[in-house]
């Protein structure tokens, strides 16, 4: 099957990461794929959130995992049909990051009389938006480990991840007194105060245009707001999700002793933390990154560079446990949008070099 089909397939999977039903279905396609190889295949539930995994060898400890999540944030149901229009393939996952999974397979393909000579891993988990932390960290904690991990899920056209902002999610909840909408006076409203508290929260944060290029500064999104049942009542109950990303851990604690002293000035405001994940470092010192650098200037002239990534990825979870990560990818965009897209040219030249990254990393000896 063609690189393009197999991702157009997975794109019609609707894995968004709270339909878990959808999530199986897609990793149980990916499962019967693989009986055509030999290959050992493992399908894991941790608190409901299912994984896959795929091992060359019989084996939790690989030469090199590939790591991928399936599952993605929402989105219209148009965005689940896949789109071409002349190189660019529309559709929600193609470059976050379901092009890596139909590498993946493509890859088991081509060199499935071959398979018995490599030592690699494939490691899908479906949890991945909210965290990872029932997919990648977990498995990690069980002992599935490797010498390095490619998780193309950071970097930007071409440019290899050298290190990613931490996450800390907070819920921000306010409490007031309904009354009558006419009775103003009478009432408590706590969108009211939770709109003077979010505003309050934004000022914290340096305001665009920055003046930094490349925005490595700590940002905010309030990307959920709740409150109100109807237009002629004062509400007694508002809630807001924000997101914030964070250069340094440094950073993160003097940010929350902001947030926590103004969290006092709001008597009707109690603010808590749903998530935080720390920022990491890739060690570039290791030969991994340098070897795929090397194939794709030798192959097509491309000559990669070093990123840093706005977003995080399960990337972390291997870096913590002083495995390296090798974390790029090709020509694409728009992620978490209506256009997220990726080009097929490139993606085709990605995958050549990437083949030859995991033959060259996990032929056995």
């Amino acid at each position: 099957m063609k690189l393009e089909q197999i991702l157009k397939t997975l794109i019609r999977f609707k894995t968004v990461t709270s339909d878990q039903k959808q999530n199986a279905l897609c990793l149980r396609w990916i499962q019967k794929q693989c009986k055509k190889y030999k290959v050992f295949t493992k399908l894991i539930y941790q608190a409901s959130f299912p994984s896959l995994l795929i091992t060359t060898q019989k084996t939790k400890t690989p030469t090199l995992w590939l790591g991928a999540h399936v599952d993605v944030v929402p989105g219209s149901p148009q965005v689940f049909v896949p789109k071409q229009k002349e190189s660019r393939l529309y559709g929600r996952g193609t470059f976050d990051m379901k092009f890596a999974v139909a590498c993946y397979l493509k890859l088991l393909e081509d060199l499935s009389k071959k398979l018995p000579r490599y030592d690699f891993g494939i490691m899908l988990t479906s949890d991945e938006e909210i965290g990872g932390e029932e997919g990648v960290k977990y498995l990690v904690a069980k002992g599935y480990r490797s010498k390095v991990v490619f998780i193309p899920d950071g970097g930007q056209n071409w440019d290899i991840e050298k290190g990613a902002k931490g996450v800390l999610e907070l819920e921000v909840v306010s409490k007031g007194i309904s009354a009558h909408g006419s009775r103003t006076w009478l009432g408590g409203n706590a969108i009211t105060s939770l709109m003077g508290f979010l505003d309050r929260i934004q000022k914290l944060f340096p305001q665009e245009p920055c003046g930094d290029t490349i925005h490595w500064h700590a940002t905010c999104n309030v990307g959920v707001i709740e409150g109100g049942k109807a237009a002629n009542q004062i509400p007694d109950f508002a809630k807001a999700q924000l997101s914030i990303r964070i250069p340094s851990e440094s950073q993160t604690k003097a940010l929350l002793k902001k947030i926590r002293a103004l969290e006092k000035k709001f008597p009707s405001i109690k603010v808590a933390i749903v998530h935080a994940t720390p920022s990491f470092r890739n060690d570039f010192k290791l030969s991994f990154a340098e070897l795929f650098s090397r194939i794709a200037k030798n192959k097509y002239g491309i000559k990669t560079g070093l990123d840093l990534s706005h977003g995080t990825s399960d990337a972390r979870f291997f870096v913590q446990r002083g495995i390296p990560a090798v974390s790029v990818r090709p020509q694409g965009g728009g992620h978490h949008g209506e256009n997220e897209w990726i080009d097929l040219k490139d993606l085709e030249r990605f995958y050549s070099v990437f083949k030859d990254f995991v033959i060259q990393v996990s032929q056995k000896t």
